[in-house]
This record gives structure tokens, sequence and C-alpha cells, in this order.
């Protein structure tokens, strides 16, 4: 069975968006969105899609606390990555793109996805 993925950042913009895009690229079904902790989002998500996911994604603790407290119904797993974002594309291309990439692999690696 295809995991389905749920990936969420804050703005669901940039990481959300490059690591839905990573995973489908690897087979998983995914979707993507922002909780809009510090901005308000791009890219919206709902219950439907929480209800949809096996796995949620976050790239940071503060979101999976947030989303936790505003879905605590949600009986799948949450993967915590360690990521900030950079504000330059640059930055983004160099750093944030790359250690969010080495750290799905980690996780799949290691059997958490």
């Amino acid at each position: 069975m295809v995991k389905k993925i749920l990936c969420l950042c804050d703005r669901g913009r940039v990481r959300s968006k490059y690591l839905a895009e990573y995973l489908f690229s690897l087979g998983y079904k995914t979707r993507y969105g922002g909780l809009g902790v510090f901005r308000r989002p791009v890219k919206n998500f709902d219950e439907g899609d929480v209800l949809w996911a096996d796995i949620v994604i976050v790239p940071r603790s503060i979101y999976a606390r947030i989303f936790k407290k505003k879905f605590p119904e949600f009986n799948g797993r949450i993967i915590t990555l360690h990521v900030h974002d950079l504000p330059s594309k640059k930055a983004k291309e160099m750093l944030v793109y790359p250690r969010l990439k080495r750290q799905i692999d980690n996780k799949i690696s290691a059997g958490e996805i």
C-alpha cells in the first residue's frame, strides 16, 4: 500500500511543496499546505487532507505542536525534521532543499516512512 503523506510548513510554499514533490517522485501519494504560524498560508489544507494522510511531515517542532493542537484526532504518524527556511532563492537551493532531502532520505532508510 502506498503511503499518503501530508507535508506542512508555515506558508505551504517552499519546504512543504519541495517535500511533497520529492516524495511524490519516489512513489508516495502527497499533498502539502501551510499552517500559518508566522504568516498567512499561500497553500491551504483542510480537515479532509488530514483525514486522508497516513503521515504528516513538518520541518520544525513548532509546527508539530501546532498541528497536534489543531488536529488532536489525527491518528497517523507525525515526522518532525529540523530545517529552517531561508529568505533567498540561492540559500534555498544550496542549503534548505539539500537538508530536506537528506533528512527525508534518512527517515526512509530508517524505515520511518
